[in-house]
């Protein structure tokens, strides 16, 4: 990420994540991230507050001005040794449109169709207005040397990117080739249905095994509990998960996060909610960067639903390699 970017933009990198970069074009601005998800957002910049250098007898005036700034964006994508690759996919992501304010306080974006890389490497994204541009840069059998993913900001008002990536001067992604034992895996365990008295689980995030595993034969060992006093379908109940990664560990992933920590990582980590909560939900999406206890790195999102089946399942991808890039 730009040493230039704002504490604002940094919101709009956490639109991205929790909007889940939806494919396609984005047409209308709609707030689409879910209370979850905002929730998990606000935890990740604390106490921070990221539009508090806007002025907010002149916000809406400020920040319609910011989506119409020019864009010209150049750039090159190129191999360890600096030679061209060509058809690399590019996904642009333009900030060109706000949300309501009092629903969610940072720019919406539109994702451009994605285009891809010619002979020279180059490619270019002209004739746009918005207040930024996230670009991706994506290439089957290659792995990222620098970071695949970079913000760009173009706005004034906003610490902007200087100087601006030119024909003469266009911003670099360099890959290297990947051999196809270093592909990442993926992660997909399908619905894990639990028993309600906190059994805990042993399971694999390595292959499908909807049952769990042996004992001492896993990588993980869930376990989940709640209670259900009061049997009415409305009812509010405590529950809690538990996830341990015996000889590895977790954190959470933040949007800043480009590759994973090699550091940081505790083997447990609990969520619980009481009844009187208010901020209480029967279901909760987690965001972790995971250590194996081979010492390999992975990305996982956790879903724990508590009501009705009670189940939890894993879906990401994890690094045979020891390498901590997970793109």
């Amino acid at each position: 990420m730009s040493a230039h970017t704002s504490d604002l933009l940094k919101g709009l990198i956490a639109l991205i994540v929790a909007a889940g970069l939806q494919s396609g074009c984005v047409t209308s601005a709609e707030q689409t991230a879910s209370q979850s998800d905002i929730a998990s957002y606000s935890r990740s910049i604390a106490d921070d507050d990221p539009l508090s250098n806007l002025d907010p007898e002149s916000f809406f005036e400020d920040t319609l001005v910011m989506v119409k700034t020019k864009i010209d964006f150049h750039g090159i994508v190129v191999d360890d040794d600096g030679n061209p690759i060509k058809d690399a996919k590019i996904q642009p992501t333009i900030f060109d449109r706000l949300v309501d304010p009092f629903e969610f306080t940072f720019f919406s974006f539109t994702n451009r169709e994605p285009i891809v890389t010619g002979n020279n490497g180059r490619f270019k994204i002209t004739g746009e207005e918005g207040a930024g541009m996230y670009v991706v840069v994506e290439i089957p059998g290659w792995a990222p040397v620098s970071s695949p993913r970079k913000l760009f900001v173009y706005a004034e008002g906003l610490d902007q990117t200087l100087p601006f990536p030119t024909r003469e001067a266009p911003a670099e992604f360099r890959f290297e080739q990947r051999p196809p034992e270093a592909e990442l895996r993926n992660i997909g365990t399908g619905a894990l249905k639990l028993v309600e008295d906190g059994e805990p689980l042993e399971l694999t995030l390595r292959e499908i095994a909807p049952y769990g595993v042996e004992p001492g034969t896993g990588e993980a060992i869930i376990a989940c509990e709640r209670t259900l006093d009061n049997a009415t379908p409305d009812a509010l109940f405590d529950w809690w998960c538990e996830l341990t990664i015996p000889g590895g560990g977790m954190q959470d992933y933040l949007f800043e996060m480009e590759r994973a920590p090699e550091t940081g990582y505790q083997e447990t980590g609990r969520l619980e909610y009481e009844a009187s909560d208010p901020d209480w939900d029967d279901r909760a999406d987690r965001e972790l960067i995971i250590k194996f206890a081979d010492g390999n790195y992975g990305y996982v999102t956790i879903s724990m639903r508590m009501d009705g089946d009670f189940y939890v399942a894993f879906d990401g991808v994890w690094n045979p390699t020891g390498s901590t890039w997970l793109d």
